[in-house]
């Protein structure tokens, strides 16, 4: 696979375009697809961090407060806050029926996952009486 960058301003400008072209050239003969797809700022591993070093565990530990003993583990929390607040709905083009499924947190952009991790937090606060810290806030929770 050849990939190249490039930057779209007052023209399309591929970054070392000379070495691009001399990949290409190098590729046996055959039919090939170029495909050019807008690059997306993904989230970061700090964003990660926080999701699985606090919210998520308090998350849990407000689950099981108020009640909800069956949830014992963060991968539980974590299906169930995609199921709940990351779904994708797929329509199916021949009978109009709608399924949902969740959305991947890979595939997420920064902004994408800071809007994902805010609406957990006002659930949390609302629904379980639980108050996530600010990700710039170290606690280390002992469940």
């Amino acid at each position: 696979m050849i990939e190249a960058y490039a930057i779209q301003k007052d023209s399309f400008r591929i970054v070392n375009a000379e070495l691009f072209w001399e990949q290409c050239r190098s590729l046996a003969p055959g039919q090939y697809s170029v495909k050019v797809e807008k690059k997306r700022k993904k989230k970061s591993n700090a964003q990660l961090a926080w999701l699985y070093g606090q919210i998520y565990p308090h998350v849990l530990r407000g689950l099981i407060d108020v009640g909800y003993d069956e949830f014992t583990n963060l991968d539980q929390i974590d299906a169930k806050c995609k199921e709940m607040f990351a779904r994708q709905e797929i329509i199916n083009k021949h009978t109009g029926e709608i399924m949902s499924i969740p959305a991947l947190k890979r595939e997420m952009t920064t902004i994408e996952f800071s809007t994902y991790v805010q609406v957990i937090r006002e659930w949390a606060s609302d629904y379980l009486g639980v108050t996530i810290p600010d990700p710039e806030t170290n606690l280390t929770m002992n469940l």
